[in-house]
């Protein structure tokens, strides 16, 4: 199978590793689903978790690239709020992107695949963004580390990456194990797809084993759930 299609065999807990499961397929096929591209269209509002970081992390003068823009929620507060107008978004659903360009044509929304180890860009960065878990459907761990590997590539001398990750607090019944890294079955706008989790300390880990020097980290306890937002930079010395 191909790298997005690895067959596992293991178990874990109470169940058995569902046999060549594609994850990025089924994600994406879920965001073509009539009910996701509603939700996203009707979402504009960010958490307010999400907007006290970008409020001390981001200036009107920095120019940004989001990874996984989606419909636009994060530029609408990045370019409306804070009048930031450099900005380049990048996504993978041509879905989403229509409904990007439509909901904010003046902004800059591109198709590309963020794993991939080509991106059209053309220049660096002072913000990479990578918000609301985007990384955990990117599968499986090599491309996982290739979006690190982007994100340190065109980040400006100073720059930082802005992300944030599932954090595992339960392990829940049906998993798909890869080495250390876990994929668990969620509902997502009543589709099932699967969403990368780890520990608030292998997160931190992962950062650092891709090159970055953490600055500073917040948790977002949504009760059954957590988020970890990491803001990182290169570490000069890797």
């Amino acid at each position: 199978m191909g790298a997005n299609g690895e067959s596992f065999s293991k178990l874990y807990g109470r169940n058995i590793v569902m046999i060549g499961i594609n994850i990025e397929e089924i994600y994406q096929s879920a965001l073509k689903r009539k009910r996701t591209l509603a939700s996203y269209t009707e979402w504009n509002d960010l958490y307010p978790v999400e907007q006290m970081i970008l409020s001390k992390e981001i200036s009107h003068a920095d120019s940004i690239i989001e990874f996984g823009c989606g419909a636009g929620r994060i530029f609408n507060y990045l370019y409306y709020t804070l009048n930031c107008k450099d900005y380049v978004g990048l996504d993978i659903s041509r879905e989403m992107l229509k409904v990007a360009k439509k909901k904010y044509p003046i902004g800059n929304f591109k198709y590309a695949d963020v794993a991939s180890k080509e991106l059209p860009i053309e220049k660096h960065f002072s913000k990479i963004l990578f918000m609301h878990n985007g990384i955990d459907t990117i599968y499986p761990k090599e491309r996982r580390v290739t979006v690190f590997r982007n994100a340190r590539l065109f980040m400006a001398n100073g720059g930082q990456l802005i992300y944030s990750t599932h954090i595992l607090k339960e392990s829940p019944e049906s998993v798909i194990c890869s080495g250390e890294h876990k994929y668990f079955e969620e509902d997502y706008h009543g589709a099932k797809i699967w969403i990368h989790r780890s520990t608030e300390f292998e997160a931190v880990e992962e950062a650092i084993a891709n090159g970055f020097t953490i600055i500073s980290k917040y948790v977002q306890d949504k009760g059954t759930d957590s988020w970890l937002y990491l803001v990182v930079m290169n570490d000069v010395s890797s």
